[in-house]
């Protein structure tokens, strides 16, 4: 449905006869780019960029930091959540908007994506989240006071909010990111649940199967040695058959009429009645077997970059 390009011009590979000559082909797969020739030198050119990444982000930090509109409301002017304000990050954090409590977990997100990415961290993704974790640790637990400071209804019969809707879909990801590295037993339990609770009561798919990849990294790094063991799960694992929850950890919902990832979930449209033949709002679903390529940047392991790098001939090298 998007409009026609104009007629893209043609490469200049086909049409100037002597640009192989001027340009020649790259070097045998396994031989080192030349442009990391001199790795100490690329090494100082990664750490200086890195630097400035670093300083301009912590400029935006202190700015909304002290800027009254983008600081937590004080106790006395939210209302006390059913059960308490505490949770089991700490006291809930709430802002004067849904807008500005995403803002702050994208930049206590971002602060995590950058010391995660220190050109001396491991380069597998799951490796480096363990190594830096003690240093990411107030982050994502920042991001957890900040995702339990918006409530989401109890009862099943109230409305949820299209203002709060869209803000618990924002805070998935930064949940992610920060959800690989909790330990404690109240702080995975109260993840998990929330990621189904916003599946459920959004439709936004993406939390359930971020619930199953933060499950998932818990249990490998279990069982490599590296964080507590992970025995309650409350997600099937990847490529088992049926719903992505199991039915008693599904509040409100009974048995059998969970969302299955391998059945087709079909969507209705105008003129959506049985046997009409329409068939325009129809969206298939594919069986999810493995955590979905997204999740291996954040869930990847040595092995894992082993594959990818003989995958494109930097296996040798």
């Amino acid at each position: 449905m998007a409009p026609a390009r104009p007629p893209v011009p043609l490469s200049a590979s086909y049409a100037n006869p002597d640009y192989l000559s001027k340009h020649p082909s790259p070097k045998t797969p396994g031989s080192p780019h030349s442009k990391f020739a001199d790795l100490p030198a690329a090494y100082e050119a990664a750490l200086s960029e890195w630097n400035n990444i670093s300083h301009a982000h912590t400029t935006i930090a202190h700015h909304l930091a002290n800027t009254d509109s983008f600081a937590p409301l004080t106790p006395d002017l939210y209302p006390v959540a059913p059960g308490g304000n505490m949770t089991p990050f700490g006291p809930a954090l709430v802002h004067r908007s849904y807008d500005i409590s995403t803002l702050w977990t994208l930049l206590h997100l971002s602060n995590i994506l950058l010391l995660r990415s220190h050109p001396a961290m491991p380069p597998a993704a799951m490796i480096a989240a363990g190594v830096c974790a003690p240093a990411t640790k107030p982050y994502a637990t920042l991001i957890g006071r900040i995702a339990a400071g918006m409530q989401v209804p109890a009862s099943d019969n109230t409305p949820l909010s299209p203002f709060l809707g869209a803000a618990l879909v924002e805070v998935t990801m930064a949940l992610f990111f920060a959800g690989v590295q909790y330990q404690a037993p109240d702080q995975r339990a109260w993840l998990i649940k929330h990621l189904l609770n916003i599946d459920r009561r959004t439709g936004w798919a993406t939390a359930a199967v971020i619930a199953r990849s933060c499950e998932t990294s818990w249990e490998k790094a279990a069982e490599l040695g590296r964080g507590p063991p992970y025995d309650r799960r409350l997600t099937r694992r990847f490529g088992e058959e049926g719903p992505v929850a199991f039915d008693d950890e599904r509040p409100g919902v009974g048995r059998g009429t969970t969302r299955d990832d391998t059945e087709p979930m079909e969507m209705g449209g105008v003129g959506g009645e049985e046997g009409d033949g329409e068939r325009g709002f129809v969206v298939g679903r594919k069986a999810i077997r493995a955590p979905p390529p997204w999740a291996k940047n954040l869930l990847a392991t040595d092995e894992d970059l082993r594959v990818d790098m003989e995958r494109v001939g930097l296996g040798q090298w």
